[in-house]
């Protein structure tokens, strides 16, 4: 199978011009048979089929916005948890004595740095990290002043990026599948529309010069483009 080049037409033309080509195909079906039996049904209803394939496929670039989405809203809650690093560090730093491990071993760096990175993964370990140890000195916490409520938020950013990390890797899966499957109707359609241009023009040479421009890119790519 011959990959799709862009020189001639953007992929989004491609269903236009795979329906016009299939449409002078089918006009002069009786032509290209006599030319070269391979181009007897089912060959017709084959390219019919590719071409409404493409043009009923989900393209990828949808399932890469939704991505993206997804993708600055796990940035912002990483980058959001600034303030609480701030306070939770602080009332660590008031408990110690109290507390294990001490303050220095809590795993606020390490949350920090995740967070400098932008490693969403580091960052929910270590912030689990955080969380457990929180729970194991939450008497001494509380004691040295530290709000319920601040525990109880952390936990819920938490769990929401972890929810939203899990998503963005169900999405990308996705984009990559899709990708994959659009690139290969791309690539059908344009091996049917090449070959029957490429025929076509033989077919009419020396027989039908307006026929042969209904089979030459450049004709087509006018037309296609004056009825958009």
């Amino acid at each position: 199978m011959v990959k799709y080049k862009t020189s001639n037409f953007s992929k989004s033309e491609l269903p236009t011009v795979g329906d016009f080509v299939h449409e002078v195909f089918t006009r002069d079906h009786a032509e290209f048979t006599a030319f070269n039996p391979a181009f007897a049904d089912p060959y017709s209803e084959n390219f019919q089929q590719s071409v409404l394939s493409l043009m009923n496929a989900e393209v990828p670039a949808d399932k890469i916005a939704s991505t993206k989405i997804v993708t600055n809203r796990l940035y912002k809650k990483v980058d959001n948890s600034k303030i609480f690093i701030r306070k939770a560090d602080y009332y660590v730093a008031r408990a110690e004595g109290s507390i294990d491990p001490a303050p220095e071993n809590f795993g606020f760096a390490e949350m920090r740095k995740a967070r400098s990175s932008k490693n969403v993964e580091a960052f929910h370990a270590a912030g689990m990290n955080v969380k457990r140890r929180m729970i194991n000195n939450q008497e001494a916490l509380l004691q040295a002043g530290m709000p319920q409520q601040l525990i109880d938020n952390f936990t819920t950013l938490l769990q929401e990026i972890y929810d939203d990390n899990q998503l963005q890797n169900k999405l990308m899966n996705e984009r990559d599948l899709l990708t994959v499957e659009y690139e290969t109707k791309i690539n059908t359609l344009w091996n049917f529309i090449k070959e029957v241009c490429e025929a076509g023009k033989i077919i009419f040479d020396g027989v039908s010069p307006e026929k042969v421009k209904d089979y030459t890119f450049n004709n087509i790519k006018s037309r296609v483009r004056h009825s958009a």
